[in-house]
């Protein structure tokens, strides 16, 4: 039940991106809260501090991307808050599927939208956009995406989402 809680946020915050571009602080939230529910219930050996400290982490390396311009502010909060869940302990994994998901993403993303561009399109509502923003030649990277396929990946290996033993 929790891992379909998880990855049903997971896969709001994607769509939420594709289609906006945004991500409403509802889902990162969400997340958090998931995780404290969970750990409440958890053997209290696992401990809080290497959970809360890697969220800090997560967020601050993101805040300090953000303020580049190379990050969502979205992105910053769901990615701090499935930091959350992994703790220091998986980090690394995290951020490490995340980048290759997201450098997947952008490929494809390049890929697609250049074969989109070159097939014409009848405008049916002169005033609306002719195809959705994340399929437009020059549009940003909806990294969302990429967060939610890392965390997915991440996830399942997680013992609080309760798919290992």
């Amino acid at each position: 039940m929790v891992f379909a809680c998880y990855i049903g946020l997971l896969g709001l915050a994607a769509t939420f991106d594709v289609w906006r571009f945004i991500i409403p602080n509802a889902i990162p939230a969400a997340l958090a809260a998931l995780f404290v529910a969970v750990a409440l219930t958890a053997t209290p050996e696992a401990g809080w501090a290497p959970h809360a400290g890697a969220a800090l982490v997560a967020f601050l390396a993101g805040a300090a991307l953000h303020r580049f311009g190379l990050l969502g502010g979205g992105d910053v909060k769901l990615m701090a808050a499935l930091a959350l869940w992994t703790g220091f302990e998986r980090l690394l994994d995290l951020t490490v599927a995340v980048a290759l998901c997201g450098g997947i993403l952008a490929l494809a993303l390049v890929a697609v939208r250049r074969l989109v561009a070159a097939v014409p399109v009848a405008r049916v509502r002169p005033d609306k956009a002719p195809r959705p923003r994340v399929l437009t030649v020059g549009e940003g990277v909806p990294y969302g995406v990429a967060i939610a396929a890392g965390g997915l990946i991440v996830g399942m290996g997680l013992p609080q989402l309760g798919i290992i033993g």
